[in-house]
């Protein structure tokens, strides 16, 4: 984990970011979640939820292992937390991860295990790679994925 380097998910952020907007990010963070080698699988958008429709259900070999909700590069998320859409989550998914593909939060039975920030946006950084952080993401990715 990851099975794409976090330097090929900053840089496709990065590209992505002045002209696109959430979902344009969706690609790199599925490529980050995705490990084929562990049957690992990020279904972008998955139905069928009665809580809603999360942005990645991720599966291990066709067993549910968790949720993504990925919210647009920046956005604040403290004030998505306290969001309507984010408390049905906490309150459904046992195993949730709230991104805004730079910082990453991880969630157990709608409580916060742990917070890891990945890169910063800031104006003396020409991009998103400033203060890149990958082994504590890395690492709460894998208490995401190995979560049971």
């Amino acid at each position: 984990m990851p099975s794409v380097s976090f330097e090929s998910y900053l840089q496709s952020i990065q590209k992505n970011r002045q002209k696109g907007s959430e979902r344009s990010h969706y690609p790199a963070l599925k490529a980050l979640l995705d490990d084929p080698a562990n049957g690992i699988d990020a279904v972008i958008e998955e139905k069928g939820n009665k809580a809603g429709i999360p942005d990645f259900t991720v599966k291990r070999r066709d067993l549910l292992v968790g949720y993504v909700e990925a919210k647009d590069v920046g956005l604040d998320l403290n004030s998505i937390e306290k969001t309507e859409q984010l408390q049905r989550y906490l309150e459904s998914f046992p195993n949730l991860v709230l991104t805004n593909y730079l910082e990453f939060r991880w969630y157990v039975n709608g409580k916060r295990r742990l917070k890891q920030v990945l890169a910063d946006i800031n104006d003396s950084c020409r991009d998103v790679a400033c203060n890149v952080s990958t082994e504590k993401v890395a690492a709460l990715l894998e208490h995401f994925l190995n979560y049971l």
